[in-house]
This record gives C-alpha cells, sequence and structure tokens, in this order.
C-alpha cells in the first residue's frame, strides 16, 4: 500500500515544492486538486 496527499490541503505551495516537500516527508503518492478557484 502506498499513502499520499491531497494537494488541496497546501494551496500556498507550488507543485514542484509539493513533490519536494512529499518526497521529503516520505510519501509516494499525491493527488493533485485541480478545480477553479472561488470567487
Amino acid at each position: 500500500m502506498k499513502i499520499g496527499f491531497l494537494t488541496a490541503l497546501v494551496p500556498d505551495m507550488t507543485l514542484e515544492q509539493l513533490i519536494k516537500w512529499g518526497a521529503e516527508k516520505g510519501f509516494k503518492i499525491i493527488e493533485v486538486a485541480c478545480w477553479p478557484k472561488a470567487f
């Protein structure tokens, strides 16, 4: 089993920052949140 995280939890980080952070914490998978910003 692989544990991952949803990127919506840290909206202020770029995708590159998220990948680096996740790798440093031992995550193998990320689920990229992709929806329009709310008004």
